[in-house]
């Protein structure tokens, strides 16, 4: 198996191959992908109509990803990787590891040790209820929403194009500003945006973009996998209130009519933000864990 960096000319390769993940978890989408290899340092192969990928945890560690394949390839597949790393004299330890694939990671590999990760648990919801917001269960959330919109009437949400990009970024930048924080996943956070802003063709993403009087106060960045969208970026200004809840809102109602869920991805332990979500009401947590081999 010969690994090499992922680019972000590797993206349609990337793309071919994720149909081939099951569980919406949003860390084999392309944009997921691509978008975090730079922190990362992901390198990737293609063997025998598998895809291959492995990072760099901020352990210091090798982690790998589930092969991405055909149903009945991944077994072969699996073992493929412990191969891999018996043969370099590495520990092999795969990363992400949805419940889903548990019973099949205990049936090919031998004494591994299970960790999970709630940090890193996906937020999954119906889609219709993130477009609807029906029910006593949205109430706050459609509070939130009227009260923005009676205070901001000039109110717009449009579509990310050409014409507005570069507003967005000039956005995105002095959000990183105001509400920077010492993590280095949240500098990463802010560049990977602004990278697919500034290659918006080739990322190939939807975006959405909240103005208030032609200045932008929020805007997200999503994909459509199989039947979910995922969406990978929600900035908004906590200056204008009900803010964040406008553009979940719109952007579900823009894009999310022809899928079944939409993942709002995890929470990286943040308590602000794991509250923000779990009012959501998900229809459940897509669990992470990592799978270690002989430890």
């Amino acid at each position: 198996m010969n690994f090499s960096k992922l680019t972000l000319s590797d993206i349609e390769t990337v793309r071919r191959y994720s149909r081939f993940n099951a569980d919406r978890a949003c860390d084999l989408s392309p944009g997921c992908l691509v978008m975090w290899r730079k922190f990362y340092g992901t390198e990737f192969c293609v063997e025998n109509d598998a895809y291959f990928s492995l990072l760099h945890g901020e352990d210091g560690r090798v982690y790998y990803n589930l092969p991405l394949c055909g149903k009945e390839r991944l077994p072969e597949a699996i073992a493929q990787v412990y191969e891999h790393c018996r043969r370099k004299g590495e520990q092999c330890s795969f990363c992400t590891v949805t419940e889903q694939y548990l019973p099949l990671m205990r049936e090919v590999l031998c004494d591994i040790t299970v960790t999970e990760h709630r940090e890193y648990s996906d937020y999954l919801y119906m889609a219709d209820d993130m477009i609807s917001l029906s029910g006593k269960k949205y109430a706050t959330q459609r509070n939130h929403i009227s009260r923005f919109q009676r205070e901001y009437a000039d109110w717009s949400f449009e579509p990310i194009n050409g014409g507005n990009a570069a507003r967005v970024a000039e956005f995105m930048n002095g959000y990183c500003e105001q509400y920077a924080k010492q993590e280095a996943s949240a500098a990463a956070d802010c560049a990977m945006a602004l990278e697919v802003l500034e290659n918006y063709d080739i990322y190939g993403m939807y975006g959405g973009v909240l103005s208030v009087s032609g200045k932008v106060v929020g805007f997200s960045l999503g994909e459509t996998v199989g039947d979910t969208l995922i969406i990978h970026t929600e900035k908004a200004d906590r200056g204008y209130l009900g803010a964040y809840q406008m553009l979940t809102n719109q952007f579900a109602r823009m894009y999310g009519a022809s899928a079944q869920y939409i993942n709002r991805e995890d929470d990286m332990g943040d308590e602000g933000l794991r509250r923000a979500k779990l009012a959501y009401r998900p229809v459940t947590l897509i669990k992470k864990h990592t799978v270690c081999v002989g430890e």
